[in-house]
């Protein structure tokens, strides 16, 4: 469980302030005042069925916290050449936790996996290119 605001302060912030969010001043202030209360639930096996569906593959382990150890997400991109290359797109679970502190779509998730295997598809065809 997340409390926003955090109890702890410190440390580096992954997260968009609560303070921030795209919500009227006045939810802004109840939830600073303790008079408001959010709560989000996530289910990742809809996040996890929305990757497959664009062809990602995911794979799970017991520990479904929604850290990085929990679940590891796989592409594949091919270059010029016909050569494939399986790809593992790390920190996806930062992207999962935006769902949760920033009230971020499943569609938002995909794309960002979109996003990662595009650079990465990019950057070898570019490296290949130099040779």
């Amino acid at each position: 469980m997340n409390q926003i605001p955090p109890l702890h302060k410190g440390g580096d912030q992954r997260f968009l302030p609560f303070y921030l969010y795209s919500v009227p001043w006045n939810v802004v202030s109840d939830i600073m005042k303790n008079r408001l209360a959010v709560i989000v639930l996530v289910n990742p096996g809809q996040i996890f069925r929305a990757l497959e569906a664009e062809g990602f593959r995911v794979e799970v382990s017991n520990k479904l916290d929604l850290s990085h150890e929990s679940f590891r997400v796989f592409s594949e991109i091919t270059n010029d050449g016909g050569d494939a290359y399986k790809i593992t797109l790390g920190g996806m679970s930062y992207n999962v936790l935006e769902i949760v502190h920033e009230f971020k779509s499943v569609n938002y998730v995909v794309e960002s996996a979109k996003a990662m295997v595009a650079v990465a598809r990019g950057t070898l065809i570019d490296s290949r290119r130099a040779d």
